[in-house]
């Protein structure tokens, strides 16, 4: 065989192996992070539980949702933090003032926008005696995160 036909079809062989190699090797692809900082004043009489809530609008997703909730560092007390996706309570967790509570794969509908929205109820302590008037944090969300958290 000539040398020309060999290189060629050494050529052709190796081909197909590099570009599986860089599907591979390619990054996934990246996430979209929405991050809005909230705060709620809490309706009179004031007490535990304050229902407004507030959130953001986050584009859709071929997978569960990432949602972090950071308490204000500047809070002075706990707060039972509540997250809802287009409505329904997905979780809720005890965040402390300037640490994060997290929620891993939240599930969400169909389709291209949903809403995720945060509620906080009082937790006694720091300068919570029984009674709450408002609240505020870091909201975020990341779509299109990897499968595997």
């Amino acid at each position: 065989m000539s040398r020309p036909v060999t290189i060629l079809k050494a050529t052709a062989a190796i081909t197909p192996l590099l570009a599986l190699t860089a599907l591979a090797l390619a990054s996934p692809a990246s996430a979209n992070t929405y991050t809005k900082f909230l705060a709620v004043d809490c309706p009179q009489p004031y007490s535990q539980t304050c229902t407004p809530r507030q959130g953001i609008q986050v584009g859709g997703s071929g997978t569960p949702y990432f949602i972090t909730f950071t308490g204000d560092p500047h809070a002075c007390a706990p707060g039972e933090v509540h997250i809802f996706v287009d409505g329904a309570e997905e979780g809720h967790s005890q965040v402390q003032p300037g640490q994060p509570a997290h929620f891993f794969r939240v599930p969400h509908g169909p389709g291209n926008n949903h809403t995720v929205d945060v509620q906080m109820d009082g937790v006694l302590g720091g300068c919570n005696k029984g009674a709450m008037s408002g609240w505020s944090g870091t909201l975020e969300v990341q779509t299109d995160v990897d499968k595997g958290i």
